[in-house]
């Protein structure tokens, strides 16, 4: 053979065996469409990538540890109820409903510990905001029921008791009556709580807090604002510890 030949032959070879290879890519191309289809999505599960909807308010059991983000600029202004050293280096700011289970449990669970150990001590300030969710039928008027304790200077009272009798008027068809009853056991005068509860005196402000937990993204509750970083959830306690200690 000549090397004419043999150029033509090593040529025609090569280009044998692209062709042959295109023709395999070609065949598993079009089986992959037929099997499962070809998606356009997240690289690490195929799956076809969709944009959230706006989240809607939940209860939140519990959540990933503080969410890293850039500091959130909230005070105590508008809230229902405020305790701790005015000069204190950490501000926690609540955002709950009385009706919310997991609310409850950081009240039973959490709660006491970050009073005795922090609040009690001079170095957390608390400030309580309304989160009323719109599928507890009975959250609104505990709301309301909480602050117009507080025009007679007994929120945290109220606060507490609501907490504490969660599950006894939680599914009430009218809870008023219970309402107006714990106002007497707290030795409040029940006419002007009465008034103020069916007037629906404090519902501006409920609303002005629900808005601020909207505008800064917590959606859920219980939520906590601890000097600008969002906690969503009933978190254990060691997950406030170390925020707090983080700040202090």
């Amino acid at each position: 053979m000549s090397n004419e030949d043999s150029k033509d032959s090593i040529t025609i070879s090569k280009t044998t065996l692209w062709q042959l290879l295109a023709g395999v890519f070609a065949l598993l191309f079009v089986g992959a469409i037929l099997t499962d289809g070809f998606k356009f999505g997240d690289k690490d599960t195929g799956k076809a990538v969709v944009q959230p909807s706006p989240p809607t308010p939940t209860q939140q059991p519990n959540s990933p540890e503080p969410q890293p983000s850039a500091p959130i600029k909230v005070n105590e202004e508008g809230a229902a109820g405020v305790k701790g050293n005015s000069n204190a280096p950490v501000l926690i700011v609540e955002y709950s409903d009385y009706q919310c289970p997991f609310c409850g449990r950081f009240f039973d669970q959490t709660l006491p510990s970050i009073l005795k150990e922090y609040v009690d001590t001079g170095k957390v300030r608390l400030a309580y905001k309304d989160l009323p969710l719109s599928f507890h039928p009975n959250a609104d008027d505990a709301a309301l029921a909480a602050r117009c304790a507080a025009d007679q200077g007994k929120f945290w009272e109220m606060h507490d008791k609501l907490f504490e009798t969660q599950d006894l008027w939680s599914g009430l068809p009218d809870a008023t009556s219970t309402l107006v009853q714990y106002a007497k056991d707290l030795s409040l005068d029940a006419g002007k709580f009465e008034t103020c509860l069916k007037n629906k005196e404090h519902w501006s402000e409920i609303q002005a807090n629900m808005q601020e937990a909207e505008d800064i993204g917590a959606t859920g509750t219980p939520s906590f604002v601890i000097n600008g970083q969002l906690v969503v959830g009933a978190q254990p306690y060691s997950v406030f510890k170390q925020v707090i200690d983080s700040e202090l």
